[in-house]
């Protein structure tokens, strides 16, 4: 019983080009492709928004995951953030030395991102996937 209540649970918003993904529950191998689907089930989506309050775990798996997924994104010209880290997660995040490797954002950050992504015009997806690298941005460029 108490596995079923740490599952990893998701709740998707869409606004504009932006996806908000709010996660609560663990992170882990269990439930690590179900995040992977959940970004990338919708189209059209110029920024992916992970907010993290809500996660009370994450394990190796999980971290593969959100480093597949900002790889992803980079390979897609995607912005891809996160956001509300919980105490756990950014520890996590700072002891494997992956949180240099994301955008995080604080709310108001977010919430400026969020009314770009509403009013600016949709862009067409990329033609071709390049692997060069891009250029660190701040979290709303």
């Amino acid at each position: 019983m108490l596995q079923e209540a740490t599952k990893l649970n998701l709740t998707i918003q869409i606004l504009g080009d932006a996806a908000v993904l709010r996660c609560s529950g663990r992170i882990t191998v269990e439930d690590s492709e179900e995040l992977r689907e959940a970004v990338l089930a919708p189209t059209q989506i110029r920024t992916v928004v992970l907010d993290l309050a809500g996660v009370s775990s994450v394990d190796a798996a999980g971290l593969g995951a959100l480093v597949s997924l900002r790889n992803w994104a980079t390979e897609t010209g995607t912005h891809f953030k996160l956001m509300n880290l919980a105490p756990l997660v950014e520890e996590v995040l700072e002891i494997t030395n992956l949180k240099q490797q994301f955008e995080v954002c604080s709310v108001s950050e977010m919430l400026d991102l969020l009314c770009r992504a509403i009013h600016e015009p949709r862009m067409a997806p990329p033609a071709k996937l390049s692997s060069a690298p891009i250029a660190a941005r701040s979290c709303c460029a």
